[in-house]
């Protein structure tokens, strides 16, 4: 994690440290409503994309409807949902993209709120009848670039490492 980003809880590990010594900024204010666009998504697409240069075989892209990921299904290529993120793998042959992983960034917005849990239900549902990996990541870790890695990777057994921070 750069030393340059604001965190809170490195804010307060600080201020521990020091005594008391320092002044723990504010965090930024939170956009509750329809996510696209909203802050935690442009940060977390800021952390993504540092792990797409860092690992070259995979490809971000950001509101990906469901038409565009299940173009060969009809219903589903007919549904309004998208997702906030879909990572692909780079296949060798024929220059494709392989849908790999949906990760769904979460507010509190979603808690609490009937339609939006109904519609992260279904999208999970979704992801694992296609053999997709499906993460939900809470706003407070949208900047965590090391702890996405690890879920990452993991989940695509890159690495021999475990995690028990993601749904899949």
């Amino acid at each position: 994690m750069a030393n340059n980003e604001q965190n809170d809880l490195v804010d307060l590990i600080e201020y521990v440290k020091s005594n008391g010594c320092i002044n723990v900024p504010l965090s930024p204010k939170v956009e509750i409503g329809k996510s696209n666009g909203s802050l935690n998504e442009d940060e977390f697409y800021k952390t993504i994309a540092h792990f797409c240069s860092v690992h070259s075989y995979f490809e971000a892209q950001r509101n990906v409807p469901f038409s565009k990921i299940f173009a060969d299904d009809i219903e589903l290529s007919k549904d309004k949902h998208e997702f906030d993120c879909v990572l692909y793998s780079k296949t060798r042959f024929f220059n494709r993209l392989v849908p790999e992983i949906v990760i769904e960034i979460n507010g509190g917005e979603h808690f609490g709120n009937k339609l939006r849990e109904q519609s992260d239900k279904y999208k999970q549902e979704i992801c694992k009848k296609k053999k997709i990996h499906f993460f939900m990541i809470p706003n407070s870790m949208v900047k965590e670039y090391e702890h996405l890695r690890t879920i990452i990777l993991a989940s695509k057994k890159f690495e021999d490492t475990q995690t028990d921070m993601f749904i899949d």
